[in-house]
C-alpha cells in the first residue's frame, strides 16, 4: 500500500498523479475516436472543473496537449477488473460504543490475476497497486481515499474534510438480468462518481443531488453506492437494471449493502 500525499493546485495534483502512473508503466494510448475524446473533455470542463484541471496536469506529465483530441485524459486505467464482492455497513453514532459514525467495509477480491489464478511471469495481481491518496487541493475539499484500477478517479472508499464518506460495491443482479454493456462514454465511470462527491459535497443532501444530476456509465461492471455524513445520515444509490431509473434508499439506523439491488428486495 502506498500512502501518497498531494497538496497544491489541482493542475499540480494531476501532474503528480500522471507521474505516478508513468512510473508504474501505465500508457496513455491515442485513439481515433476524436469526437468522443473531445466530448468527454468538454463534459469535464463544464461539469467537473476540479478534475479538468487535474486532467491538464496529467496531459502535461505525459508531454501532451489537453486539446489533443487523439487522447482521452479523463482516466488512467491500470488494467481490466475482475468482479469483486463486498459488504459495507454505515453505523450512525447513536448505535456505536464510541459515539462516532463508522463506515465498515468488507472487501472480497481475488489475490490473483483477472482469471483468479496466481499471476504468471510479467503479470500483476489485480489489487497489486492500491494507493491511499491524501489530497489537499486549493479548490475542492480535502480527502482521504483508497484507490485502485484508475489513478485519476478510481475511488473505492473515501472520506473528505467535511465528514462525507463514500463506498462503492459491485452490483451483480443487473448483469445477470439484462446482460453487461460496458462502455467508454461521456460522463462519470463507475468509480469516478465517488471522487466527484469527495471533491464537491459536504453532506448526504448535496451528494444525492450530485448523483442524480451527473451522467453515469460503467466501464466494466454495474455498481451501486453507499454514502454517509457526519450527522449520521446515510443512503444507498442505485440504478435500475436497464439504467433508466435511479433509486435512493435512505438509512434508518445502521444501513448495510452487499452486491444485490436493495431497492428491488
Amino acid at each position: 500500500m502506498r500512502h501518497v500525499v498531494l497538496r497544491g493546485s489541482n493542475f499540480d495534483i494531476g501532474k503528480k498523479i500522471g507521474e505516478i502512473a508513468i512510473k508504474d508503466g501505465t500508457p496513455l494510448t491515442p485513439s481515433d475516436d476524436h469526437i468522443m475524446n473531445r466530448a468527454k473533455r468538454e463534459y469535464m470542463a463544464k461539469n467537473y472543473p476540479i478534475l479538468f484541471e487535474r486532467m491538464k496536469g496529467v496531459a502535461a506529465s505525459y508531454g501532451l496537449d489537453i486539446e489533443d483530441n487523439s487522447y482521452d485524459f479523463t482516466g488512467l486505467f491500470q488494467q481490466q477488473m475482475a468482479a469483486p464482492g463486498c459488504s459495507v455497513t454505515f453505523y450512525p453514532a447513536s448505535t456505536t460504543e464510541n459515539g462516532h459514525n463508522i463506515l465498515s467495509r468488507n472487501y472480497d477480491f481475488t489475490t490473483g490475476d483477472i482469471t483468479g489464478r496466481k499471476p504468471q511471469k510479467g503479470r500483476l495481481a489485480m489489487m497489486a497497486r492500491p494507493i491511499l491518496f491524501e489530497i489537499h487541493p486549493d479548490q475542492g475539499y480535502s480527502s482521504l481515499s483508497l484507490c485502485a484500477f484508475e489513478y485519476l478517479g478510481g475511488v473505492l472508499d473515501g472520506v473528505n474534510s467535511e465528514g462525507l464518506v463514500v463506498a462503492i460495491l459491485a452490483e451483480e443482479e443487473s448483469g445477470k438480468n439484462v446482460g453487461r454493456e460496458p462502455g467508454n462514454e461521456v460522463g462519470m465511470h463507475e468509480l469516478m462518481g465517488m471522487r466527484f462527491l469527495l471533491d464537491n459535497c459536504k453532506n448526504v443532501e448535496e451528494a444525492k443531488e450530485a448523483l442524480l444530476s451527473l451522467k453515469h456509465y460503467y466501464s466494466f461492471i454495474p455498481c451501486h453506492y453507499i454514502v454517509g455524513d457526519r450527522s449520521g445520515k446515510s443512503f444507498i444509490f442505485e440504478f435500475s437494471p436497464t439504467r433508466n431509473r435511479n433509486y435512493i434508499i435512505d438509512g434508518d439506523g445502521p444501513q448495510c449493502v452487499t452486491n444485490h439491488l436493495v431497492y428491488h428486495h
